[in-house]
């Protein structure tokens, strides 16, 4: 046995370890009960994007566990976008918070427009509801910044006083692998020596090494940002507990 097939195969129980440790702290997080917290647009999105970023988490996880992590791209990039919006999110004055979330779902509005408009070009009828989704837009910010980064990611991740160029980073590589992309193209096809073989995109931290340290991390802006809403501190002490485990 050579000695990179050894240090392979004593590294994959561990990668396993964490890998099911993932698994098991995103499923306690994804089941927290939020019916005891009054419902308004901004807990909305705090809440389902600690959900989302925690589902992300498993999906990753599992797809390392069955020798997939190279095709999970798509979730990586997710789960960075999910956390640089915490951020910003975090970094929002309270007061401005609920005209940013309300110009990120105008943002999803005009975006459905563009898709009906579109479809019907292409000879179809969709059946968006657009006077539906007006009607939930109630207080749309008038700051053009925060109406822009609330558009834009990369001007919120500029905006952000607590984000780090890690999570940016993170999220613009992985974002090359997620679209039919020139590099995806040559990840899955690389040229052997003037021929077509065969390969597969880099994986972004194989190992898990740093994301339960991400998922402490969306645990901690989400507690934080509750409370700053008017959640009593107990959700958030729960939320922590939960994660610990």
């Amino acid at each position: 046995m050579s000695g990179r097939r050894a240090r392979k195969e004593r590294k994959f129980p561990e990668q396993s370890e964490r890998a099911r440790g993932v698994i098991l702290t995103a499923e306690r997080m994804l089941a927290v009960d939020f019916s005891d917290v009054p419902c308004d647009h901004t807990r909305q999105v705090i809440v389902g994007w600690m959900r989302h970023a925690f589902e992300q988490s498993r999906i990753v996880a599992q797809l390392q566990m069955a020798g997939l992590g190279h095709a999970a791209a798509p979730n990586w990039r997710s789960f960075f976008e999910t956390v640089g919006r915490l951020q910003w999110l975090d970094g929002v004055d309270h007061e401005d918070r609920l005209g940013a979330v309300d110009a990120m779902l105008k943002n999803d509005k005009d975006h459905v427009g563009k898709e009906v408009t579109n479809l019907r070009a292409l000879g179809y009828e969709s059946d968006a509801k657009l006077e539906e989704m007006e009607s939930v837009i109630l207080e749309v910010t008038q700051s053009r910044p925060i109406a822009e980064q609330a558009r834009n990611f990369v001007e919120a991740a500029k905006a952000s006083p607590t984000a780090t160029h890690g999570v940016y980073g993170a999220w613009r590589q992985e974002t090359q692998y997620s679209h039919a992309t020139g590099v995806l193209g040559g990840a899955y096809a690389p040229n052997r020596g003037g021929f077509i073989g065969s390969g597969r995109p880099p994986q972004h931290d194989p190992d898990l090494d740093v994301h339960l340290g991400l998922m402490m991390l969306v645990t901690v802006m989400t507690g934080r940002l509750l409370e700053d809403e008017g959640v009593d501190r107990a959700k958030s002490l729960e939320l922590f507990q939960t994660f610990l485990g």
